[in-house]
Formats: structure tokens, sequence, C-alpha cells
């Protein structure tokens, strides 16, 4: 007679193995936001803190289609959100972390976060801005 999984050892065996299939491109992602970070001085301890390591990741899944999110959530030191990395099953990505400091070469504006967006074979980066008053 073989011994029967629990529910929650079934969750993180599927997360564990959702974590290690998307693995290179959570990598590629951090990446694309760290070097949107490194722009800003104050923010490397920040930069720092986005790998994989050091981040909380769980499944989501849409009530719609059924279709799983992975999500990497990290906190900073104080416990609020920093930043966040979403790869859906249908290969959109989302990922969003934190700045909120002045632009580093346009003092009309203040940064409030860097953003990574696309497929994975089509990545975009941006800034959120808003406007310095």
């Amino acid at each position: 007679m073989t011994a029967m999984s629990s529910p929650t050892e079934s969750k993180k065996s599927q997360l564990n193995l959702r974590i290690n299939q998307d693995k290179h491109l959570l990598q590629q992602v951090i990446r694309l936001l760290q070097v949107e970070l490194r722009k800003f001085p104050k923010m490397s301890a920040a930069s720092a803190l986005l790998c994989p390591e050091k981040a909380a990741f769980h499944l989501e899944v849409d009530p719609f289609d059924s279709s799983e999110t992975l999500t990497a959530t990290w906190k900073n030191v104080s416990g609020g959100k920093l930043g966040e990395v979403r790869i859906h099953e249908t290969g959109n990505i989302y990922a969003e972390t934190d700045v909120l400091l002045h632009h580093p070469e346009n003092a009309k504006w203040f940064v409030e976060s860097v953003l990574v967006w696309g497929r994975k074979e089509r990545l975009k980066t941006d800034l959120r801005l808003i406007e310095a008053i």
C-alpha cells in the first residue's frame, strides 16, 4: 500500500515544479529589474534583495480560466512589499518593484516603480513616472 500525499504536500510539489520550470525566465525578469534599479544609486540595496532565494513564492489559480500564475514576492526589511514577478501560464509576464525616488536625469519626474512586462520572447521595461511637485 502506498502512502497518499496530503493536499499541502501536493501543492508544495506543484509549486516547486513550476519554480523549476520557470527558473530561467524568472532570472531574466529579475536581471531586467536590476538593470533599471541600478540607474538609481539609492536603490542598489533594493536591487540586491531581488533574487530568487529571497522571494516568497505561491501559485494563484485564475477563477475564469483555471490557469495558474507563479508569483514571486519580495519584502523590504520592514516587511513592506518591495516587488513582485507574475509569470502567467499563458506566457504573459508582469513584474514591478517600487522605486519612489526622483528621476536621475529629469527633475520634473518622480519614479514610482520599475516595470517589466510582455512575453518571454519579448520583454520590455518601463518606468512608472509621476510629475514632481
